[in-house]
């Protein structure tokens, strides 16, 4: 048996295999408090780890949630999260490529119910670089209107290259908070677009 955490959103706890990653950061937290009212809502987990934050909106109620990441063992631990929380018929993870340019990884590991404007919420923990270069992907996943969460940036000038990238597809994208250099970066999806 692996080691197992625990995490809370709202009134609702979920358990974590401690084999990749940890709900234990403070961005992971803002990032589920930011979640909200998630009743029925398509999630997109984007760069997932463990799986936490997709976890957690099922927990808060969301429909389905979809995760991705680099490493094969994450996408493993978030499976098998997703199994130890009774989710494994609504959580599905897959392997996404490290090149930004690579195959959208929905489509590419077989998935056809993900795509253009099927999120609601759309969540990366990933670092300022490769954010911006996913700016059209992850934008492409959103639904109008749709949440966007972003964390793993550089408050300052990485943070201001991230909300620059976002702003083309997402209004009211910001810096929702900040915390030993760290930014936390929210936004929501354009009703129309100009891209």
């Amino acid at each position: 048996m692996q080691a197992q955490a625990t995490f809370e959103h709202g009134n609702s706890k979920g358990k974590l295999s401690m084999d990749w990653g940890t709900p234990h950061h403070s961005f992971a937290g803002w990032q589920l408090r930011l979640l909200g009212a998630l009743q029925g809502a398509q999630v997109m987990d984007y760069g997932s780890g463990s799986g936490v934050l997709a976890l957690a909106a099922l927990h808060g109620g969301a429909a389905s949630a979809k995760a991705t990441d680099v490493e094969r063992v994450a996408v493993a631990v978030c499976a098998e999260n997703a199994d130890l929380n009774g989710f494994g018929s609504r959580m599905h993870s897959v392997l996404c490529s490290r090149d930004v340019e690579g195959e959208e990884p929905l489509a590419a590991g077989g998935d056809v119910s993900g795509g253009r404007g099927a999120f609601d919420v759309v969540v990366a923990n990933i670092l300022a670089g490769p954010l911006i270069g996913l700016a059209p992907r992850l934008a492409w996943y959103a639904a109008p209107g749709a949440a966007v969460a972003l964390s793993g940036v550089l408050a300052g000038s990485q943070a201001d290259g991230v909300v620059e990238a976002y702003s083309t597809f997402f209004d009211d994208m910001r810096v929702e908070r900040e915390v030993c250099g760290w930014a936390l970066i929210t936004g929501t999806r354009k009703h129309s677009e100009r891209e």
